[in-house]
């Protein structure tokens, strides 16, 4: 797992000057990576001899490579954030 974490860490530095913005997200799939103006990238780091998908990074390749990613946006109130924050003070 340290190995793994410590390519990840190398992988990020190199990436920084393929994509104009990468965000990282650990699990389950490593990083995001942004063109801008062309295109949007899930990115999967491995290290060593464990190049094999697990069973969920598989499933996400696949709905990838068949189109299934959507943009989704969802619009909150600010009555809805203030309930929300008045409800945690309470209790």
């Amino acid at each position: 797992p340290q190995k793994g974490k410590m390519a990840e860490l190398l992988t990020y530095a190199e990436l920084r000057y393929d994509y104009d913005r990468i965000i990282p997200l650990g699990w389950p799939i490593d990083f995001i990576g942004i063109k801008n103006n062309e295109s949007i990238d899930f990115i999967e780091v491995k290290s060593g001899t464990s190049a094999v998908l697990t069973e969920e990074e598989k499933h996400i390749k696949n709905l990838i490579q068949n189109g299934r990613v959507h943009f989704r946006l969802i619009k909150v109130t600010e009555d809805e954030v203030s309930k929300f924050v008045a409800a945690r003070k309470e209790g």
